[in-house]
């Protein structure tokens, strides 16, 4: 039997936290009425490798999520 994984996701929580961002540039979303803070994210590097292939890496400092095309 031969498998084909066209698209993989990988996502684990770390509810306790202290893993390291990874990115290079943040988004801070605030409420302009209230100078509130509602959320805050970063970018998601992608990693190309060889034959199209490419990896999304995503990690918050309290989860991490891997998602791309290894063909």
């Amino acid at each position: 039997m031969n498998w084909l994984i066209d698209k993989l996701v990988m996502h684990q929580e770390y509810p306790e936290g202290g893993l390291p961002v990874v990115g290079k540039h943040g988004i801070l979303r605030l409420d302009i009425a209230t100078g509130e803070k509602i959320s805050d994210s970063v970018n998601s590097p992608q990693h190309e490798g060889s034959f199209n292939s490419s990896l999304q890496i995503r990690c918050t400092g309290y989860s991490v999520t891997v998602s791309g095309n290894l063909s």
